[in-house]
This record gives C-alpha cells, structure tokens and sequence, in this order.
C-alpha cells in the first residue's frame, strides 16, 4: 500500500517528458506547471466520471492511473527522442546558489513535517477529510447526510484530489502533500513570472524565496488546508495570460488559462480575485477582432463549466434552493458596497497581517483600526461589511497558527515595491503591479472581515513575490538583509509550529504512533478517542451511525477504528437538508455520539437504540430488536 503512490510520480514525470518537453518559447518551469494542471483536471473528471456508476474505488482509480501511465510512457517512447533533449546548462554565482539552498532548505523541512505529522487542521478534521473518507465509502461525490454542511457545498476541487492521493496510497501518510507540490508549484511559477517581466536569475530567485517564506503559506504548506491549492491554479493562471499576452496567444494558451482558472473556482470561492488578470489579458488583445474573442471566452467558459458541472449541479439538486452556490458561502461576501464602507474592510483586511503575540501591540492595533472607523462613521459592528463580533475583533490570536498567521514582512515590502513599480518601473511591470494591486483591493471588497481571513490573502503575497523579489534584485544590502529576516523567521516557524512543532515537548518525533497528533487541537480527547476505538473495534459492527454536532471532529475515527475500512460511518439523526440523501439505506449496529449527551435511549430512523457505553467524550448505544 506504502509503494502505491509512486504511480503518480511515474505518471507525472511520463506527461513531463511527452507533451511537456520544452518547445518554442517554452521553459521547463512551464511545462512543469502544465503537467500540474492537466494531470489535476484529468484526475477531477475521472473522479467525477466514475461517481456517476458509484465506481469510484480503490480498483478503478489505480486502475486508471497504471493505464494512463502506462499510456504516457508508450507515446513518449513513440513520440519523442530522448537523445535529441538536453537539460538547460545553468551557471549561478555564489550567492544564487545561497538563495536556492535557503529555499531548498526551508521546502525540504516543511516535507520532513508533512510526512511525519497526520492531518491535523481544525477545518481538516471538521470537514475537508471527513468528505474524503465518505466519497471513499460510497463510491460516490453524491450528497449524503451530514450535519457538517460545508462537507457537502463547499468547493470540492482540493479534497478530490485528496481522493485520489488516499485511493492510491490507502491511508493518510500522504496527504499533506497536496499543500506541500502546490507550495512549490506555486513558487516555479512565481519565478517564472520574473522571468517573464524581464528579471534575471537573481531576482527570481530572490522571489522565490520571498514566495517560499510566506508565514501563512510555511504554516500551510504541511498542512491539508486548501488555501495552498488555490494559491497554485491563481499562480498557473497569471503565468499563462502572461506567455500568452507576451509570448504566443493561441488557443493552447487558452486552453491552459481556461483549465487553471477551473480548478481555482473548483477549490476555493476567492478564486475571484484571478478577474483582474483575465481583465488584462482581453484588453491587451482587444483588437484580436469579435470572432476570435467570442471563441476565447467560449472555450474558458466551456472548461469552467465541464470541470465544475458535477460541483454545481450537486448544489442544484440539494433542496437548498439556492443555485450552484453554496448558501452558507453568503455570510462571506459584503452585503452592500459603498466608498467607506470598503475603506474600513479594506483596513481591518490590512490590520490582520499586523498581529503580534503581545497583548500591549495588539490594542494599539485595535485602537487605531476602531479610531480609524469611527472618523469614517463606519459602526463597529456593521454585518454589511463585517463578521463576528467586534469584542473578539483582535483578541485571542494565536499568530504563529496557519488560520490566522500575520505576514507583516511581506506586507510592508509588497506595498512599498507595488508603489514603485506602479510609478518608476517598466510598462511590463507597472501592468502586472496594477493587476496585484486590483486584486487585493477587490478580494478586502467583497470578502467580509473575519478574525482568520488572512488565509485568504495567501494568493496575494505569492502573487506580490515577483515585484519584491525584482526590487530586493535592485539593492543587493537590502536583499541580504531581508532574505537572512525570512529565512529566519520562516525556520522558525517551521520548527515551532503549534500543531506540528519539531522541537519541544512534546514534538512530532515524541510519540511511536503519528496518529496522537490528530489530537493537537483536542488534546484532552485522546484517551477518549483510544478507548472508543477499542470497544467498536471489538463489537465487530461494520455500520457505525455516528450523531456529532455542526463542529465535531469526527475524522480521526476512520482512521482509528477502521484504518482497513472494513467499519463504514454514517451520520445519523441528521437535521438539515441533507437528511434525505440516502435515507434509506443506513441500518447501524451501533450509534455512536460525539460530544453530545444524549438521553438513554434513542431512535434513529423506526429503530431504537440504548445506550451500552460512555466516557466523558462519547456514547454508544446497541440496537434494540424489538419483537
């Protein structure tokens, strides 16, 4: 089962050598960034393909896999002369090789993370994993009962592929992975694009490593986030409008612009902020003539709406009534825009990446952003543009954690150097500084303040790393001296990380089983956790109904009882819309509760249930046969 996953590998490094040997103004770091996508949007359409027959199994993925690359291998080796290809010879100075160790350095310890320490995330736990684990189950991407509805309506685009990564690999081992390729498919791409505004290999080196020490992104990058994924497929997008505006506009480039901006709106609702881009990509060619960019964003829209059509008609048909997006995404999005009211988001937008662990800097923090709003006339607690109350507004922040970690560094330089290019760069750079600037503007617009939407910005900063690292390139001091700052801070993150941490008591090498880290948020549930485990694993039930409250961390469980997935969970006593999916079809031997109390006796469906078993945390409860 360990060895599975290398049939990716295999896949992706046969694509690379087929299609994706560097041709006519092509360099390897694109050809990378194509395998990326299109090896993502096939596994997507394959998953969603095999959903509609229930097929979607451990049988028919690796199935799929081992034709694919066995295919890719046999038209390679048709197709392609080895001898005929060279790698590039690549000469750096002394100083350049020092920044690639660094980014080397820092993207090998988040590996070393990543394989050693599970899924840990709050949101993983509560719903990214779970939905993975209830596909795995059915076979199926179809609804299910759930009272956890983000599991259901959220975008999905990250968790299939997780599918995937599970379905080959049979366990979690390798999961947080996903984050880890797309931090660094993310940093090729970003020094591709300095590349592509004229930068030497020095300044996109430099951008790398500013891209690479993103805290937000280091805390991620280990992680089964989506934020990371994302931040890939809005990178992909800007490098191909960018070879296709500068380069070579033909409908391949199309193609691979219309596939990344799919996956992006397929992962995460922010994927919006990729507008401004595509905005320059259509004026720049504005004179291509009617008929051509009819065909242009008839092929965009066409792949939109393929990779999402499954997403979206899944949201149709759940009786929320509501459309193909998500009814709980609406509490996200600003209610009512006006010149102040955007101001004032923009600013609490912009307070977040000032955080600090020290209570004194974060009143002055607090005060200055309320002083702010008042001279605006902005409420404090205005639902408009704001959510959750304004008490909690900048209290309780952990800022060393990847929901709410602060990017203050790189705040400060990617506004100074957007100035700069803005006003004395070149055309090439002012046009790309501009596209940054309205997109940050245009996400701390329409996404409501919240006290963790700095994870939303993780697709800024990576997209501000070609202006830092450009301007950094200008003044060699200024760039030794911040770069050894990142460095620093960034190991230190790694090192220190709250629910991962590699030094300290306890660390992630403390304990002979990985999976007590599942526990880093709920500490004090493990021994609950382990004695569950051990009375469901001895009832030799296989259909466990599980009732659990809207944030239950109820992912550790497959993994734990069932590591073989011989034991199938259902959520039971569901009551909200998607009680109805699958009604039928449930008939647990044992109904397990989570953090809820329940009475001694339950129904689930007709059937009564009492209760058999409890700890502090759980309770179990065995059918009654009634006669």
């Amino acid at each position: 089962m360990f060895m599975i996953l290398p049939i990716i590998v295999i896949t992706e490094l046969t694509f690379l050598f087929y299609t994706c040997i560097p041709q006519a103004q092509r360099s390897i770091r694109e050809s990378f960034l194509m395998a990326m996508v299109l090896a993502c949007a096939c596994a997507t359409l394959l998953a969603e393909s095999l959903s509609l027959f229930n097929a979607v199994n451990m049988l028919t993925i690796r199935v799929a896999w081992f034709i694919a690359a066995s295919f890719l291998a046999w038209l390679t080796y048709r197709k392609r002369s080895f001898s005929s290809w060279q790698i590039p010879k690549v000469s750096l100075t002394w100083y350049e090789v020092v920044v690639l160790c660094a980014v080397v350095f820092i993207a090998l310890l988040s590996a070393l993370i990543a394989f050693q320490c599970p899924p840990n995330t709050a949101d993983s736990l509560t719903y990214h994993l779970p939905r993975v684990m209830c596909w795995a189950q059915n076979g199926s991407l179809s609804y299910y009962p759930t009272p956890v509805v983000h599991q259901l309506n959220f975008p999905p685009g990250a968790e299939i592929l997780l599918l995937h990564v599970y379905l080959l690999a049979g366990d979690d081992r390798w999961f947080n992975f996903l984050q880890w390729f797309a931090m660094i498919g993310s940093v090729i791409g970003i020094s591709v694009l300095v590349k592509r505004l004229g930068a030497g290999t020095w300044e996109q080196l430099l951008a790398a490593l500013v891209a690479v020490t993103v805290p937000m992104g280091v805390l991620q990058s280990n992680s089964t986030q989506t934020d990371y994924v994302l931040t890939l497929w809005v990178v992909c997008t800007v490098v191909f409008v960018w070879r296709a505006v500068y380069v070579e506009e033909n409908m391949a480039s199309v193609l691979w612009i219309g596939l990344s901006v799919a996956l992006a709106f397929l992962t995460k609702g922010t994927a919006f902020i990729i507008l401004p881009f595509l905005f320059f990509f259509f004026w720049m060619g504005r004179k291509r003539g009617f008929f051509r960019t009819t065909k242009i964003i008839g092929i965009l829209l066409g792949l939109l709406i393929i990779l999402n059509a499954g997403y979206w008609t899944r949201n149709m048909l759940s009786q929320q009534g509501h459309g193909i997006f998500p009814e709980n995404d609406t509490y996200l999005l600003v209610k009512q825009f006006w010149p102040q009211g955007m101001v004032a988001n923009i600013m609490r937008h912009s307070a977040l990446e000032f955080m600090t662990p020290y209570d004194s800097q974060v009143k002055m923090l607090h005060d200055f952003v309320f002083t702010f709003e008042d001279k605006l006339g902005i409420a404090h607690d205005d639902k408009r543009i704001f959510s959750f109350d304004p008490i909690n507004a900048f209290n309780g922040h952990y800022v060393f954690n990847e929901d709410v970690a602060a990017n203050s560094l790189h705040f400060i330089l990617g506004t100074v150097m957007i100035f700069f290019a803005l006003f004395f760069w070149s055309k090439q750079e002012r046009f790309y500084a501009g596209c940054v600037l309205a997109a940050c503007i245009l996400l701390c617009s329409v996404i409501k303040w919240q006290p963790w939407a700095s994870r939303f910005h993780l697709p800024l900063f990576l997209l501000a790393a070609p202006l830092i690292g450009i301007g950094l390139g200008r003044v060699r001091a200024l760039a030794w001296t911040a770069g050894l700052g990142l460095v620093i801070f960034a190991v230190f993150l790694l090192m220190t990380h709250n629910l991962r941490p590699i030094v300290g008591n306890p660390n992630i090498f403390t304990f002979k089983d990985r999976r007590m880290w599942y526990f880093a948020h709920i500490q004090d549930t493990t021994g609950y956790f382990g004695e569950v485990t051990a009375i469901v694993k001895s009832s030799g039930c296989k259909d466990v109904g599980l009732i659990t409250n809207g944030l239950g961390y109820s992912y550790p469980l497959w993994p734990l009882i069932s590591p073989d997935r011989s034991i199938r969970f259902h959520y039971v006593d569901v009551d909200n819309f998607s009680s109805g999916f699958g009604r039928n079809s449930v008939d647990p031997c044992l109904v397990m509760t989570e953090d809820n109390k329940e009475p001694k006796m339950l129904m689930v469906g007709d059937k009564m249930y009492m209760e058999a078993w409890e700890n502090n945390f759980f309770q179990l409860y065995g059918k009654v046969n009634v006669q």
